[in-house]
Protein backbone atom coordinates (compact mmCIF):
# COMPACT_ATOMS: atom_id res chain seq x y z
CA UNK A 1 0.00 0.00 0.00
CA UNK A 2 2.15 3.06 -1.27
CA UNK A 3 2.14 6.03 1.16
CA UNK A 4 2.03 9.11 -1.17
CA UNK A 5 2.46 11.99 0.93
CA UNK A 6 2.07 12.84 4.44
CA UNK A 7 -0.62 15.07 4.80
CA UNK A 8 -1.05 14.33 8.33
CA UNK A 9 -0.86 15.69 11.94
CA UNK A 10 -0.03 14.60 15.54
CA UNK A 11 -2.79 15.24 17.97
CA UNK A 12 -0.51 16.16 21.21
CA UNK A 13 3.39 17.11 21.15
CA UNK A 14 4.67 14.40 24.43
CA UNK A 15 6.43 11.09 22.94
CA UNK A 16 5.81 7.87 24.33
CA UNK A 17 8.72 6.15 22.88
CA UNK A 18 11.10 6.56 20.25
CA UNK A 19 13.50 4.35 19.11
CA UNK A 20 16.15 5.60 17.08
CA UNK A 21 19.88 4.35 15.11
CA UNK A 22 22.77 6.16 16.03
CA UNK A 23 25.02 4.65 13.95
CA UNK A 24 24.03 1.85 10.62
CA UNK A 25 27.54 0.56 11.12
CA UNK A 26 27.38 -0.19 14.89
CA UNK A 27 24.20 -0.86 15.25
CA UNK A 28 23.62 1.12 18.51
CA UNK A 29 19.90 1.42 19.52
CA UNK A 30 19.12 3.71 21.82
CA UNK A 31 15.67 4.35 23.28
CA UNK A 32 14.09 7.49 24.46
CA UNK A 33 11.63 7.26 27.44
CA UNK A 34 10.44 11.02 28.98
CA UNK A 35 13.35 12.31 26.84
CA UNK A 36 16.00 10.39 28.44
CA UNK A 37 17.98 8.49 26.22
CA UNK A 38 19.41 4.95 27.29
CA UNK A 39 21.38 2.75 25.73
CA UNK A 40 19.72 -0.85 24.74
CA UNK A 41 21.91 -2.84 23.01
CA UNK A 42 25.10 -2.46 21.01
CA UNK A 43 25.04 -5.77 17.83
CA UNK A 44 27.70 -7.05 16.16
CA UNK A 45 26.40 -7.29 12.38
CA UNK A 46 28.43 -10.59 12.15
CA UNK A 47 27.32 -11.98 14.77
CA UNK A 48 23.97 -10.89 14.74
CA UNK A 49 23.34 -12.27 11.09
CA UNK A 50 24.70 -15.79 12.17
CA UNK A 51 22.55 -16.34 15.25
CA UNK A 52 19.75 -14.03 15.50
CA UNK A 53 17.20 -13.08 17.98
CA UNK A 54 14.89 -10.80 19.35
CA UNK A 55 14.35 -9.68 23.43
CA UNK A 56 12.16 -11.82 25.67
CA UNK A 57 10.32 -8.91 26.63
CA UNK A 58 8.58 -6.44 24.69
CA UNK A 59 10.26 -2.20 24.60
CA UNK A 60 7.16 -0.73 23.15
CA UNK A 61 3.76 -2.06 23.62
CA UNK A 62 -0.52 -0.98 23.39
CA UNK A 63 -3.01 -3.26 24.95
CA UNK A 64 -5.66 -2.06 24.73
CA UNK A 65 -7.47 -4.00 27.33
CA UNK A 66 -6.25 -1.39 29.72
CA UNK A 67 -6.95 1.47 27.65
CA UNK A 68 -10.47 3.25 28.75
CA UNK A 69 -13.40 3.64 25.58
CA UNK A 70 -12.55 6.87 23.68
CA UNK A 71 -9.96 8.86 21.50
CA UNK A 72 -6.56 6.81 21.00
CA UNK A 73 -3.85 8.14 23.21
CA UNK A 74 -2.51 11.23 21.25
CA UNK A 75 1.25 10.91 22.82
CA UNK A 76 1.18 7.49 20.19
CA UNK A 77 -1.12 7.79 17.64
CA UNK A 78 -0.37 10.04 14.25
CA UNK A 79 -3.45 10.55 11.75
CA UNK A 80 -3.51 10.51 8.13
CA UNK A 81 -6.15 12.40 6.89
CA UNK A 82 -8.03 13.29 3.65
CA UNK A 83 -8.32 11.20 0.33
CA UNK A 84 -5.02 13.09 -1.09
CA UNK A 85 -5.89 12.02 -4.75
CA UNK A 86 -6.16 8.04 -4.29
CA UNK A 87 -3.29 7.42 -1.69
CA UNK A 88 -1.31 6.43 -5.03
CA UNK A 89 -3.66 3.83 -5.56
CA UNK A 90 -6.80 5.41 -6.95
CA UNK A 91 -8.80 4.76 -3.35
CA UNK A 92 -12.06 6.20 -2.54
CA UNK A 93 -12.03 6.45 0.90
CA UNK A 94 -11.84 10.11 3.06
CA UNK A 95 -9.69 9.63 6.27
CA UNK A 96 -10.47 11.08 9.29
CA UNK A 97 -10.23 11.77 12.85
CA UNK A 98 -13.38 11.31 14.15
CA UNK A 99 -14.72 8.61 16.86
CA UNK A 100 -16.86 7.43 14.17
CA UNK A 101 -14.22 6.23 12.00
CA UNK A 102 -11.31 5.53 15.12
CA UNK A 103 -11.52 4.76 18.62
CA UNK A 104 -10.64 2.51 21.73
CA UNK A 105 -14.07 0.31 22.26
CA UNK A 106 -14.06 -2.56 23.71
CA UNK A 107 -10.59 -3.25 24.99
CA UNK A 108 -9.43 -2.78 21.62
CA UNK A 109 -8.42 -0.12 19.05
CA UNK A 110 -11.08 -0.26 16.03
CA UNK A 111 -10.37 1.36 13.06
CA UNK A 112 -13.96 1.43 11.12
CA UNK A 113 -14.97 2.18 7.47
CA UNK A 114 -18.50 2.90 6.06
CA UNK A 115 -20.75 4.41 3.93
CA UNK A 116 -21.47 7.82 4.82
CA UNK A 117 -24.08 9.09 2.65
CA UNK A 118 -22.86 9.04 -0.53
CA UNK A 119 -19.07 8.75 0.44
CA UNK A 120 -16.86 6.51 2.60
CA UNK A 121 -15.15 7.15 5.18
CA UNK A 122 -11.71 5.50 7.26
CA UNK A 123 -9.14 6.24 9.21
CA UNK A 124 -5.15 5.60 9.15
CA UNK A 125 -2.91 6.21 12.04
CA UNK A 126 0.65 6.22 12.37
CA UNK A 127 3.32 5.37 14.83
CA UNK A 128 5.81 8.13 13.41
CA UNK A 129 7.56 9.76 16.17
CA UNK A 130 6.29 7.03 18.94
CA UNK A 131 7.94 3.98 17.53
CA UNK A 132 10.61 4.21 14.69
CA UNK A 133 12.26 1.62 14.38
CA UNK A 134 14.81 -1.10 12.87
CA UNK A 135 15.39 -4.54 13.16
CA UNK A 136 13.10 -6.43 15.92
CA UNK A 137 10.15 -8.39 16.12
CA UNK A 138 6.33 -6.53 16.19
CA UNK A 139 3.28 -8.93 16.76
CA UNK A 140 -0.16 -7.31 15.97
CA UNK A 141 -2.78 -9.44 17.78
CA UNK A 142 -5.78 -8.37 15.29
CA UNK A 143 -9.25 -8.95 13.99
CA UNK A 144 -9.13 -8.02 10.11
CA UNK A 145 -12.07 -7.38 8.25
CA UNK A 146 -13.47 -9.13 4.96
CA UNK A 147 -15.46 -7.60 2.44
CA UNK A 148 -15.53 -6.77 -1.61
CA UNK A 149 -13.70 -3.69 -2.11
CA UNK A 150 -12.78 -3.29 1.50
CA UNK A 151 -8.17 -3.10 1.83
CA UNK A 152 -7.52 -3.13 5.58
CA UNK A 153 -3.69 -2.92 6.13
CA UNK A 154 -0.78 -3.43 8.90
CA UNK A 155 2.33 -2.09 7.27
CA UNK A 156 5.52 0.01 7.56
CA UNK A 157 6.71 3.06 5.92
CA UNK A 158 10.57 4.66 5.81
CA UNK A 159 10.55 7.63 8.84
CA UNK A 160 14.19 9.03 7.19
CA UNK A 161 14.05 8.57 3.49
CA UNK A 162 17.40 7.64 3.89
CA UNK A 163 18.29 6.96 0.13
CA UNK A 164 17.68 9.57 -2.32
CA UNK A 165 18.65 8.28 -5.88
CA UNK A 166 17.03 10.24 -8.75
CA UNK A 167 13.58 10.34 -9.33
CA UNK A 168 12.03 6.89 -10.92
CA UNK A 169 9.18 6.45 -13.55
CA UNK A 170 7.72 2.96 -14.47
CA UNK A 171 4.93 4.09 -17.59
CA UNK A 172 4.77 7.66 -16.40
CA UNK A 173 3.90 6.70 -12.55
CA UNK A 174 6.09 8.17 -10.10
CA UNK A 175 8.19 5.35 -7.89
CA UNK A 176 10.47 7.25 -6.53
CA UNK A 177 8.91 6.30 -3.03
CA UNK A 178 10.41 2.55 -3.94
CA UNK A 179 14.12 4.23 -3.27
CA UNK A 180 13.74 3.53 0.14
CA UNK A 181 10.99 0.75 0.33
CA UNK A 182 7.70 -0.15 1.77
CA UNK A 183 7.26 -3.25 3.93
CA UNK A 184 3.54 -4.54 4.06
CA UNK A 185 2.86 -7.12 7.11
CA UNK A 186 -0.34 -8.09 5.89
CA UNK A 187 -3.27 -6.69 3.89
CA UNK A 188 -6.66 -7.52 2.23
CA UNK A 189 -7.17 -8.63 -1.28
CA UNK A 190 -10.20 -6.46 -1.21
CA UNK A 191 -11.83 -9.46 -3.20
CA UNK A 192 -14.18 -10.50 -0.53
CA UNK A 193 -12.39 -13.71 0.86
CA UNK A 194 -9.86 -14.61 3.54
CA UNK A 195 -6.90 -14.73 1.57
CA UNK A 196 -4.38 -12.11 2.50
CA UNK A 197 -0.96 -10.78 1.04
CA UNK A 198 2.60 -9.75 2.60
CA UNK A 199 5.00 -7.65 0.19
CA UNK A 200 8.56 -6.37 0.43
CA UNK A 201 8.84 -3.56 -2.22
CA UNK A 202 11.95 -1.72 -3.16
CA UNK A 203 13.43 -0.34 -6.33
CA UNK A 204 14.37 -3.62 -7.58
CA UNK A 205 11.30 -5.81 -6.37
CA UNK A 206 7.91 -4.28 -7.17
CA UNK A 207 4.57 -5.32 -8.29
CA UNK A 208 5.31 -6.52 -11.95
CA UNK A 209 8.97 -6.00 -11.50
CA UNK A 210 10.86 -8.87 -9.04
CA UNK A 211 7.43 -9.03 -6.99
CA UNK A 212 7.91 -10.29 -3.33
CA UNK A 213 4.63 -11.27 -2.09
CA UNK A 214 3.59 -14.26 -0.38
CA UNK A 215 -0.25 -15.24 0.09
CA UNK A 216 -1.78 -16.78 3.18
CA UNK A 217 -5.41 -18.10 3.49
CA UNK A 218 -5.97 -16.74 7.09
CA UNK A 219 -9.04 -18.41 9.01
CA UNK A 220 -12.25 -16.69 10.32
CA UNK A 221 -10.05 -12.88 10.15
CA UNK A 222 -12.34 -10.56 10.99
CA UNK A 223 -14.05 -13.09 13.74
CA UNK A 224 -11.02 -14.22 15.51
CA UNK A 225 -7.77 -13.21 16.79
CA UNK A 226 -4.94 -13.62 14.75
CA UNK A 227 -1.20 -12.69 15.52
CA UNK A 228 0.68 -11.07 12.25
CA UNK A 229 3.84 -10.83 13.52
CA UNK A 230 7.44 -9.07 11.64
CA UNK A 231 11.01 -10.36 12.23
CA UNK A 232 13.65 -7.89 11.13
CA UNK A 233 17.23 -8.89 11.00
CA UNK A 234 20.40 -7.28 8.80
CA UNK A 235 20.02 -10.08 7.17
CA UNK A 236 16.09 -11.39 6.63
CA UNK A 237 12.63 -10.15 6.61
CA UNK A 238 10.03 -13.03 7.73
CA UNK A 239 6.36 -12.33 7.91
CA UNK A 240 3.66 -14.65 10.26
CA UNK A 241 0.80 -15.51 10.88
CA UNK A 242 0.30 -17.44 14.41
CA UNK A 243 3.73 -18.07 14.27
CA UNK A 244 4.07 -19.78 10.87
CA UNK A 245 5.87 -18.05 8.36
CA UNK A 246 4.50 -17.15 4.73
CA UNK A 247 6.76 -15.02 3.75
CA UNK A 248 10.77 -15.15 4.32
CA UNK A 249 13.41 -12.65 2.08
CA UNK A 250 17.04 -13.05 2.63
CA UNK A 251 18.88 -9.81 2.27
CA UNK A 252 21.48 -10.78 -1.30
CA UNK A 253 24.01 -8.32 -0.28
CA UNK A 254 23.50 -5.93 -3.70
CA UNK A 255 22.67 -2.99 -1.55
CA UNK A 256 19.51 -0.64 -1.26
CA UNK A 257 17.90 -0.99 -4.81
CA UNK A 258 17.33 -4.69 -3.20
CA UNK A 259 17.50 -4.23 0.75
CA UNK A 260 17.03 -0.47 1.35
CA UNK A 261 15.95 -2.12 4.85
CA UNK A 262 18.70 -0.55 7.15
CA UNK A 263 17.11 2.16 8.17
CA UNK A 264 13.56 3.32 10.81
CA UNK A 265 10.17 2.14 10.15
CA UNK A 266 7.05 2.90 11.37
CA UNK A 267 3.37 1.38 11.63
CA UNK A 268 1.00 2.74 9.55
CA UNK A 269 -2.70 0.66 10.01
CA UNK A 270 -5.49 1.70 8.15
CA UNK A 271 -8.99 -0.08 5.95
CA UNK A 272 -8.52 1.20 2.41
CA UNK A 273 -11.47 1.19 0.16
CA UNK A 274 -11.78 0.45 -3.73
CA UNK A 275 -9.26 1.39 -5.79
CA UNK A 276 -6.90 -0.11 -8.01
CA UNK A 277 -7.53 -3.63 -5.68
CA UNK A 278 -10.88 -3.58 -6.58
CA UNK A 279 -11.38 -2.46 -10.33
CA UNK A 280 -12.35 -6.26 -11.20
CA UNK A 281 -15.69 -6.20 -8.87
CA UNK A 282 -16.94 -3.32 -10.44
CA UNK A 283 -20.84 -3.36 -11.52
CA UNK A 284 -23.81 -1.30 -12.12
CA UNK A 285 -24.67 -1.66 -8.60
CA UNK A 286 -20.96 -1.60 -7.53
CA UNK A 287 -19.24 1.42 -8.78
CA UNK A 288 -16.18 1.63 -7.27
CA UNK A 289 -16.58 -2.20 -6.74
CA UNK A 290 -17.19 -1.91 -3.29
CA UNK A 291 -20.22 -4.15 -1.42
CA UNK A 292 -21.96 -1.29 0.21
CA UNK A 293 -24.56 -3.61 2.00
CA UNK A 294 -21.91 -4.88 4.23
CA UNK A 295 -20.85 -1.35 5.56
CA UNK A 296 -19.29 -1.06 8.31
CA UNK A 297 -16.33 -2.59 8.27
CA UNK A 298 -14.33 -2.65 11.59
CA UNK A 299 -10.32 -3.68 12.20
CA UNK A 300 -9.77 -4.70 15.47
CA UNK A 301 -6.14 -4.54 17.44
CA UNK A 302 -5.92 -5.82 20.96
CA UNK A 303 -2.40 -5.21 21.15
CA UNK A 304 1.04 -4.79 19.95
CA UNK A 305 4.60 -5.32 20.85
CA UNK A 306 8.05 -4.22 19.82
CA UNK A 307 10.92 -6.51 20.72
CA UNK A 308 14.20 -5.27 19.95
CA UNK A 309 16.61 -7.25 17.95
CA UNK A 310 19.30 -8.69 20.24
CA UNK A 311 22.95 -11.01 19.82
CA UNK A 312 22.83 -13.99 21.30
Amino acid sequence: MKFSSKASYIAGASLLAVITVSSVASSVYSLKKNNTPAIVQKVSPVAAIASPSFSSQPDWRQNFADKPNGQLDPAVWRFEIGNNDGWGNEEVQNYTDSQDNVRVEGGNLVIEAKKTGNTYTSARITSEGSLDFVYGKIDIVAKLPTGKGIWPALWFWPTDDKYSAEPVKRSERDMTWLNNGELDLIEGTAQGDSDFSGSMHSLGNYPGHGERTGVVTVKNPSSAYHTYSMEWTPSTMKYLVDGKAFKTVTNNGSGFRSWPYDQRYHLIMNIAMGGTQSQNLITRTRPFGIDDKSSPWQLKVQSISYYPYVQN
